[in-house]
């Protein structure tokens, strides 16, 4: 086959380097998440689910027009239109070399996708050689193993897993993402997909995908860019019309598995409170945008918010902050402190009396990240607090 790599660098824009808005180049249409406004966890996985299910399917083989045609339109190379740039490798190719080049399943046909509309589903299909397509196989995405050097050098596997190279994580991890909240069981023909870290539960003839806690830090490390964004754009406007919300909104992931992002866990007493310091990184600072504390009661899958406990806090053009929120807007803590530096790290104290035992019983979780406000770009560690005796 012939090819030539194609290199491939990502930054961070100038729009959130300043804090300012950047053109939409793949904005949804008007008005398409609204029902997902104000929603987390469950409540927001439900009303995800119902925006981008029951989408046009394309055939996956046959018909005028199917995923092979597809994905020479989806893939194809901008510097060269007889050629598509291949997942993996990041080869370029010519459309005409297939079959050497063919479809790659990224959720994996023998894990709940041989049949019904997952089977053609483009979000999660990329064009992909076809010897690194055997070697990957069903192995479900994780790091380490050995690597492949002639085929896609960056990559790297080994007997059940498969690590991608760092320019195709983050678009793999939303392919994911995607797949798990478009597929509940609910149509008939479809099963409940989802992703897990209990790699046990990944076999053939199951619905699993993994490994999760590695998709979220790839996630991290491989941010959305325009040709994800592009990609997602003709995806909706000329072949299934939905979207993939996690390019659109990156912030989502958090909200729907912030449980594999827990960094610290720590214990409050109901009957004397007490106080807690821990230290919280929010990635990249953002200067001149706000930044939102977000809490839940839920434990690892946020659901009702706290009362109050969303709050929002300017930070300075010099990206340094040091506030204190009174209550978090109601009882029962008493002060939170917020320390960033200009890398985005610092200190966060917690300090409460007793807690009302009807608000926060024995048992109550709870999480505590930062992100800012749009775009929902990056969340800091999760912190859980559990509250004893």
């Amino acid at each position: 086959m012939t090819q030539s790599p194609i290199p491939f660098a990502r930054s961070l824009s100038y729009a959130l380097i300043l804090g300012v808005a950047s053109p939409a180049l793949a904005a949804p249409p008007i008005h398409y998440y609204d029902s997902a406004d104000g929603k987390t966890g469950a409540e927001l996985r439900t009303a995800l689910h119902e925006i981008i299910n029951d989408h046009t399917v394309i055939p996956h083989t046959g018909g005028s027009y199917d995923t092979h045609d597809a994905l020479e339109d989806l893939d194809q190379d901008p510097g060269n239109s007889n050629n598509v740039i291949l997942i993996y490798s990041g080869w370029s190719v010519a459309k005409s070399s297939w079959p050497d080049w063919n479809r790659e399943h990224s959720w994996p046909k023998s894990y709940g996708t041989e049949s019904g509309p997952a089977y053609s589903d483009l979000h999660h299909m990329f064009s992909c050689d076809a010897t690194v397509n055997s070697i990957r196989g069903n192995k479900y995405f994780d790091n380490g193993g050995s690597s492949i050097p002639a085929e896609a050098p960056d990559c790297r596997y080994d007997t059940d897993s498969f690590q991608v190279r760092m320019e195709d994580r983050g678009d793999l991890a939303r392919a994911m993402f995607y797949m798990d909240v478009r597929y509940s069981g609910d149509r008939a023909g479809e099963l409940d997909l989802e992703l897990t870290d209990d790699t046990w539960l990944i076999a053939s003839g199951s619905r699993y995908m993994g490994k999760l806690s590695t998709l979220i830090e790839w996630h991290e490390q491989d941010p959305v860019d325009d040709k994800e964004r592009a990609r997602n754009d003709q995806i909706y406007a000329d072949m299934q019309h939905n979207r993939n919300p996690f390019i659109d909104q990156p912030g989502w992931v958090y909200s729907l598995w912030n449980g594999a992002l827990v960094a610290d866990r720590f214990e409050l007493s109901q009957a004397n409170g007490g106080s807690i310091t821990f230290s919280i990184d929010a990635g990249v600072a953002h200067g001149g945008q706000d930044a939102v504390l977000l809490a839940s009661t839920s434990g690892t899958s946020p659901g009702t918010p706290l009362p109050g406990g969303l709050e929002t806090l300017p930070l300075n053009q010099d990206w340094l902050t040091d506030y204190i929120i009174a209550n978090l807007g109601a009882p029962p803590f008493d002060s939170f402190y917020q320390t960033l530096d200009s890398t985005g790290k610092g200190t966060t104290i917690l300090s409460t009396g007793p807690l009302p035992a009807g608000l926060m019983p024995v048992g109550t979780v709870i999480d505590f990240a930062f992100t800012t406000v749009d775009p929902y770009d990056f969340v800091s560690n999760v912190i859980e607090v559990v509250v004893v005796p």
